[in-house]
């Protein structure tokens, strides 16, 4: 009696057993395979549905199933990132082409268009420094960390060295950005290198952060002394030369007290002249260069994204092959505990060494990548960036004359059609002919609001200075990057082939032990 009632209670489980999942798995259109290795893989026989109580089954089908959802999800978000990507990567393709095809009508146009006409004004002359003529070359080393009171940031300071004056001084990060804003102050129109970001938190402290930012401001230095007229101004003099930090701070806020120039007279140049390009048609050659400098950046940031993936792929496979490591050196021990043969016991010791130097040789093969063509095509983009703040301050500029000739044009417009010589604010009246003022509109325009037109002609001056000053600059970027570029190939390209023979003669003696 008691066996036959626990048979049919085994019966009315297994009916239940089977009802979960005929309803959940079967009816859910799930893969019966897949629920079967699932199960297997948490019990052994767990393909047996014997093997299972009705509770334990259903956890293990809820568990399945949400373990299935989640990879479904997984698999959803995994493709919409590739779609996302490949939809960026068209439309990046589609603005390069289009950047090509224009890029050609301007060619075309610019071949059947005049030369715009150069002028020239002058400005300013400032006077050479111990730096000009000379090929500079800066180096910055030994970051040290600064602690401070419990109400001020602690922060780093970095040794600056100049190599032909023999220059050492200590900054900070501040003093680099206060040099860079100062530089664009007082020499408007000038390219500026960039600085890498302000960056918050513990992480600036970190080694490797502290290491790959000496870097970016070791280039935004060496660049700076690329400019002949950088090299003469008192602002960076100051930087590189003062030692005390008083002397220093005074100095610099001599220096925040000094306006922008506000007339074309007031910029500095080593010869007293500045250049002026009329702006026929350069405003295509300006929208040109900045549909140039997105698309690179685009390209530029896309290369850093998956350099940065692969560097972090190399990390993480370096790290599994430290464990390896480690685990072979355990074997060999442990072979030495239990006297194992010799010749195992050797393997095992030949597999340790093998795997540490195979790990190692990684390691400076991720260094290389980084520090030759991740940083350095990073370093790239932020300059791109930097260029562009040249094209917006010109737009800026263009947007300031646009603006207020319109509005002289609508005054002088409203004086001539009134007739009124007397109130046409002309200064001068001794060098006029007062026929052609009455009879020339040209000639009384020109005459006319003599000191509204001063102001207006010196806004296009500055315009006019900026498109030249722009594509002197762009030009002298481009030219040095060339250089720059190719050294740096070169550099990476012999540092790497050394890893290359490293990487074989690890192989070749790992190969020798085994014949």
């Amino acid at each position: 009696m008691e066996e036959r009632e626990n048979n049919e209670e085994r019966d009315e489980e297994l009916e239940l057993k089977r009802n979960l999942l005929q309803k959940e798995i079967i009816e859910g259109n799930y893969n019966k395979e897949q629920f079967i290795d699932y199960c297997l893989a948490l019990k052994p026989y767990g393909d047996d549905i014997s093997q299972w109580t009705y509770d334990e089954l259903k956890s293990t089908v809820n568990s399945f199933i949400s373990y299935h959802k989640q990879e479904e999800l997984k698999e959803k978000q995994e493709e919409q990132m590739k779609n996302q990507y490949q939809v960026q990567n068209n439309q990046m393709e589609n603005q390069i082409n289009n950047f090509f095809e224009e890029n050609n009508k301007i060619n075309d146009l610019n071949n059947n268009t005049n030369i715009t006409r150069e002028y020239q004004l002058n400005c300013r002359k400032i006077e050479k420094s111990p730096l000009n003529d000379k090929k500079v070359t800066i180096t910055i080393q030994n970051p040290k960390a600064v602690e401070t009171s419990i109400f001020q940031p602690n922060y780093i300071i970095y040794e600056i060295i100049t190599d032909v004056t023999q220059w050492q001084v200590e900054r900070r990060y501040s003093d680099f950005d206060w040099l860079r804003q100062t530089l664009k102050k007082i020499h408007p129109g000038l390219y500026c290198p960039p600085l890498p970001q302000k960056k918050l938190g513990s992480r600036r402290f970190e080694n490797d952060f502290v290491a790959k930012r000496m870097k970016y401001l070791n280039k935004f230095l060496n660049d700076i002394v690329e400019s002949e007229i950088f090299k003469a101004s008192e602002v960076l003099i100051s930087f590189l030369s003062i030692t005390n930090r008083e002397q220093f701070e005074f100095k610099k806020k001599s220096f925040d007290s000094m306006k922008s120039p506000e007339l074309i007279e007031e910029y500095y140049s080593l010869d007293g002249k500045v250049n002026l390009l009329e702006d026929d048609y350069n405003e295509m050659y300006y929208t040109n260069i900045q549909k140039y400098n997105n698309v690179q950046k685009q390209l530029l940031d896309r290369i850093n994204y998956n350099l940065k993936n692969y560097v972090t792929n190399i990390n993480s496979a370096c790290n599994n092959l430290e464990d390896v490591q480690r685990d072979f050196e355990f074997l060999s021990q442990l072979n030495k505990i239990i006297k194992m043969k010799e010749e195992i016991t050797q393997t095992y010791e030949e597999l340790f060494v093998f795997f540490k130097n195979w790990k190692r040789i990684m390691y400076n093969q991720m260094d290389l990548v980084n520090n030759y063509i991740r940083y350095f095509f990073k370093y790239i983009s932020m300059e791109n960036s930097a260029f562009n703040e040249l094209i917006q301050e010109r737009l800026k500029k263009k947007e300031e004359y646009t603006k207020e000739n319109n509005k002289l044009i609508i005054i002088k417009e409203d004086l001539w059609n009134k007739k009124d010589i007397n109130k046409w604010n002309i200064t001068n009246y001794d060098s006029i002919d007062r026929f052609l003022l009455i009879q020339d509109k040209n000639y009384a325009f020109s005459k006319m609001c003599t000191i509204e037109t001063e102001r207006v002609n010196n806004l296009k001056y500055k315009f006019n200075f900026t498109n030249k000053a722009n594509r002197e600059q762009f030009d002298l970027i481009v030219n040095y990057n060339k250089e720059r570029f190719i050294n740096n190939i070169k550099s990476f390209t012999k540092e790497f082939y050394i890893t290359l023979n490293d990487s074989l003669n690890i192989w070749s003696e790992l190969g020798s032990f085994i014949k």
